[in-house]
């Protein structure tokens, strides 16, 4: 099984992807402060 080709994986890989994008935006916020 390759887990990155499973819906699972994506469905990680999709959360792992907003987790990042939200920190680099809050802390663009943060520094625009």
């Amino acid at each position: 099984m390759n887990i990155l080709n499973s819906e699972g994986g994506n469905k990680l890989l999709n959360l792992a992807d907003n987790f990042f994008n939200n920190n680099t935006k809050s802390e663009k916020n943060t520094d625009e402060k």
